[in-house]
C-alpha cells in the first residue's frame, strides 16, 4: 500500500499546543523550549487597512513564514503521525473453523459502571475504542482498584484465546538474560510495560474479535464497542509486544 499526503499549508495548521506538548515529548532542553514558548505563547496578528491598524487577533496555530525555526518544529510535528503510520497492525490468525462467539454480559452494579463510563469515554474521545454493531461479543468483569473505590474494567477473553492460534515466541530466561550484562553492572531498571499494549495497532479486520456490549449508566442506552489495539487478557498480546520492541531495538 501507498499512501500519498498533502503538505500544502501545512505550517499553518500546526496546532501550538501540540508543537509544544510534542517538543517536551522528545525531551527537547528546557532552555530551547522556553524560547520556542516564548515565540509561541498566545501569539497576536493584526492587520492595516487602508492604513488603519485594526484590532489584534490570536493565532493558534502556524508557524512564522520566513523564519528558520519553523521548517524544523514542523518536522518534529509531522513525526508523530509518521511513526504511527511505520507500525504494522498486529494481525490475528483465527482457528479453521472458528465462529463468532457471543457471551451475555455480566451484571454490573449502576455506580460501578458510573465510574468506568469515564475511563470508557477518554478511550473513545483517544480511539483506542470504537462503536461497532458486531458478531464477537466477549463480557467485561469489573475490577476493583487497591485501595480505592473506583473499579476498572477487564475483558474476559477465554473464548478468543480458544478461538484464535497461538503466537510462540522465544522468551530468553531471566537468569540468562543476566548472565549477558557485564561483571561491572551493578544495578538494573525495571520498565513498566502495563499499558504498553496499547501501541500495538489491531488489523482492522480483527478489530471485532475483542467486541463488548456495554450500558451507559447516564443514558441506560446498550451499544456494542470494541479495541482497535491489542487488548489485555489476549494471549498473543506480550509475545506480539516483545516482538515489536526487539524490533525496534
Amino acid at each position: 500500500m501507498i499512501i500519498s499526503t498533502d503538505a500544502e499549508k501545512a505550517f499553518d495548521k500546526v496546532q501550538h499546543p501540540f508543537m509544544i506538548k510534542t517538543l517536551t515529548k522528545v525531551g527537547t532542553e528546557r532552555t530551547y523550549l522556553n524560547m520556542v514558548k516564548a515565540i509561541y505563547d498566545k501569539p497576536t496578528a493584526g492587520i492595516i487597512l487602508n492604513g488603519e491598524k485594526l484590532k489584534a487577533f490570536p493565532l493558534k496555530s502556524g508557524t512564522r513564514q520566513g523564519c528558520p525555526l519553523s521548517p524544523l518544529l514542523f518536522n518534529l510535528v509531522l513525526e508523530v503521525p509518521a511513526t504511527a503510520t511505520r507500525h504494522t497492525p498486529i494481525l490475528i490468525v483465527l482457528k479453521p473453523g472458528a465462529q463468532p462467539v457471543k457471551l451475555r454480559q455480566y451484571s454490573i452494579p449502576r455506580e460501578i459502571r458510573q465510574g468506568i463510563q469515564a475511563y470508557l469515554d477518554r478511550l473513545l474521545e483517544h480511539g483506542l475504542l470504537i462503536k461497532r454493531q458486531l458478531p464477537w461479543k466477549t463480557p467485561l468483569l469489573p475490577v476493583k482498584k487497591p485501595g480505592t473505590q473506583d473499579s476498572r474494567p477487564v475483558q474476559d477473553l477465554t473464548a478468543i484465546n480458544e478461538a484464535t492460534i497461538m503466537l510462540h515466541l522465544s522468551v530468553p530466561n531471566l537468569y540468562t538474560v543476566l548472565g549477558w550484562s557485564p561483571s561491572t553492572v551493578e544495578g538494573f531498571t525495571r520498565w513498566n510495560l502495563k499499558d504498553a499494549f496499547f501501541c500495538l495497532q489491531a488489523a482492522p479486520a480483527r478489530c471485532p474479535l475483542f467486541a463488548f456490549e456495554w450500558e451507559n449508566p447516564h443514558t441506560g442506552t446498550k451499544e456494542q464497542l470494541t479495541w482497535t489495539r491489542l487488548s489485555q487478557g489476549f494471549k498473543n498480546s506480550p509475545a506480539a509486544n516483545l516482538a515489536e520492541f526487539l524490533g525496534q531495538n
